[in-house]
């Protein structure tokens, strides 16, 4: 039986490696244009400090039963379906809320080398693994109090390290490759001075957001050229609509019944989806330049043909 210093350390140890075979990956699909290890680092870092607020809260609620927000919530709330949902909802707002404002600090701290959109992605993916491993640290800790060295704590560990710290990358992911399709395109800018405030143009951005997902991304057609003048900040307040809706739906298959069975293995082609959309972008450029060596061939054969 290992002392608890030692259990602490091996628990470490074991939320950080899986984090580093992830890192790796994303390290790998960005290998044309990598980014620079130490802007790695401080994303993964900036990651774990974005879990702060959160285990913040969760202490204050438990540690001072007048100030659980959500347990009163829970006694004046009459279904038990209705406050798990909304309290799912609220997790998943929290968490990407924290993990994006992690993002915006590592863009910003790294922003002479953010040259392209495939660095929201790997910026952002790393701060959701740096999220992932203190919260895996966290749950590890708890698992072994309850569980110590048994299989049950040899699930949680497989679950949260090839699945839940997955996900994490993924939702975040999500919301970099949005943030840097905006940062980087050619979208209609107005004078500044003419600009409303943030504040004045958050309904309307989040508004427009609504659109963009509920029409299958831009199928709705473009009223006039004033419309392009909020669409950069639409489209990242899309980006956190995605990732928060998709970190939703997770928690939900996991956690809630639903009509009498639970949907937990949804969450399979749930993440492939994820994985194919997030780690696709990677060879978009790649895909292009193959599809053009394609067609130029074809056409020298039917030139040769003639």
């Amino acid at each position: 039986m290992l002392s608890m210093p030692l259990s602490i350390l091996v628990i470490i140890l074991m939320a950080v490696a899986p984090a580093l075979g992830w890192i790796a990956v994303y390290y790998y699909l960005d290998s044309r244009d990598p980014e620079p290890k130490v802007a790695i680092l401080v994303s993964v870092i900036l990651g774990m400090l974005s879990t702060m607020p959160i285990f913040a809260m969760q202490y204050i609620f438990e540690t001072f039963p007048d100030f659980d927000l959500l347990s009163i919530i829970q006694g004046k709330v009459g279904s038990p379906f209705t406050f798990a949902v909304g309290f799912l909802v609220f997790v998943a707002v929290l968490e990407e809320f924290s993990k994006g404002v992690a993002f915006l600090c590592s863009e910003r701290i790294h922003q002479k080398v953010f040259n392209q959109v495939v660095d929201g992605i790997v910026y952002a993916a790393c701060v959701g693994l740096g999220f992932a491993i203190a919260e895996n640290i966290y749950y590890f800790v708890r698992a072994m109090e309850t569980f110590e060295w048994s299989s049950e704590f040899i699930a949680i560990f497989t679950i949260r390290s090839f699945g839940t710290m997955l996900a994490h990358s993924l939702f975040s992911g999500l919301f970099g490759f949005y943030f840097a399709k905006a940062y980087f395109a050619p979208f209609l800018e107005v004078d500044p001075k003419e600009r409303p405030s943030f504040l004045r143009r958050f309904p309307k951005n989040v508004k427009k957001a609504i659109k963009l997902n509920a029409t299958f991304f831009y199928l709705m057609p473009k009223d006039s050229r004033v419309d392009m003048e909020i669409e950069r900040n639409a489209t990242i307040i899309e980006g956190f609509i995605v990732a928060m809706f998709l970190h939703f739906v997770y928690n939900f298959l996991i956690k809630i019944e639903l009509f009498g069975q639970h949907w937990t293995f949804l969450i399979v082609p749930l993440v492939f989806i994820m994985c194919w959309f997030v780690w696709s972008r990677f060879f978009a450029h790649m895909y292009i330049r193959i599809v053009d060596f394609v067609r130029v061939r074809r056409d020298v054969y039917r030139v040769k043909m003639h």
